[in-house]
């Protein structure tokens, strides 16, 4: 018994199968990079109320020195990310 490795010819006119998945998962990737691009400036935003409710965060909790420095150096390091990130300033 012989097998053949070979796939049968594809009729004039038909696309191939393999080539028909691809296109689909191509276009898939295709729609959710233009659904999920669109929020750029959703995240410019948030990012932003994030680091001033950090700031705040420190205010109205008043720790003790140690834990106020901590929280200042974690604030301060979300903000060098953010600018990183957007090339922007708060």
């Amino acid at each position: 018994m012989e097998t053949r490795l070979i796939p049968p010819p594809v009729e004039r006119g038909m696309i191939p199968q393999p080539v028909i998945v691809i296109g689909a998962l191509l276009l898939c990737l295709l729609v959710y990079g233009f659904a999920s691009g669109g929020g750029t400036g959703q995240h410019l935003d948030s990012d932003r109320l994030i680091i001033a409710e950090c700031w705040k965060g420190i205010e109205r909790r008043a720790p003790g020195p140690e834990q106020r420095r901590d929280m200042t150096e974690a604030c301060q390091r979300m903000e060098r990310g953010f600018r990183l990130k957007y090339g922007a300033t708060l």
